[in-house]
């Protein structure tokens, strides 16, 4: 029936929403490989970031540069944020861990 296939075309739309995943730039995926607990400080991201970085010959993330990084992952929904006391945690949603898999 019309309501029927009305139905499946609005599922299958949902589900490309969903399910697809935006280019990302060698840095951002490189940020969100290096997110591996739970809740990272962005010290600590820098200093998993940039173990690779490094011994590449390229120029360690300055924290102004991950901090960029960071926010447009938080926008494209794969990363987010929260204060913790006077610093700023970061951790993977559901998108950025099935994106890492």
């Amino acid at each position: 029936s019309q309501e029927t296939i009305d139905l499946a075309r609005r599922l299958k739309e949902q589900y490309i929403t969903h399910d697809s995943f935006e280019k990302l730039s060698n840095d951002e995926i490189t940020i969100i490989e290096s997110i591996q607990d739970k809740r990272m400080f962005l010290s600590r991201i820098a200093i998993i970031a940039n173990q690779s970085r490094i011994p590449m010959g390229k120029e360690p993330y300055k924290k102004g540069e991950l901090e960029d990084i960071l926010s447009n992952l938080i926008a494209k929904g794969y990363v987010t944020s929260e204060i913790v006391g006077k610093n700023r945690v970061y951790y993977l949603t559901e998108r950025g861990k099935y994106r890492v898999q």
